[in-house]
């Protein structure tokens, strides 16, 4: 499950990023909020749930 996840996250952010000049620094910083809020706690919900 936390694999399906993190795959529909990486989709999301080329998706996201495809359509900027700079997808390689758009990804960086998608992926630098993500460690972020993971680190604050926002996240736990969502990894807890995946038994993580």
């Amino acid at each position: 499950m936390a694999i399906g996840m993190l795959e529909a996250t990486e989709n999301l952010f080329n998706s996201i990023c495809s359509n900027t000049t700079d997808p390689k620094g758009c990804l960086a910083g998608l992926t630098q909020i993500l460690e972020e809020a993971h680190k604050d706690g926002m996240l736990v919900g969502v990894v807890s749930e995946n038994g993580k």
